[in-house]
């Protein structure tokens, strides 16, 4: 219950992060914190950050002269940067 509100509040990035850097260890968990760590980011790397690159590539290439050049700029920020 605790792993589902931790989820539901926004706050899994916070305690991903603050879990790793103490390399801290839980009985509770059933696969180490670093590999749901690689998991989560790899399940939102497929769900949310491909498809969105993908929809602003398409939405660009079907009408440049509106969607203009400062979204070329919005593309390559989602396509570089890790998920968030």
């Amino acid at each position: 219950m605790k792993e589902a509100a931790l989820s539901i509040f926004f706050l899994r990035p916070i305690v991903d992060a603050y879990r790793i850097s103490n390399n801290s260890e839980d009985d509770e968990l059933l696969v180490p914190i670093l590999t749901e760590l690689f998991v989560n980011k790899g399940i939102e790397l497929a769900t949310e950050n491909i498809p969105g690159c993908v929809l602003q590539l398409y939405v660009w290439l079907s009408s440049p002269e509106d969607a203009g050049t400062f979204a070329l700029v919005s593309i390559g920020i989602s396509a570089l940067r890790p998920g968030a």
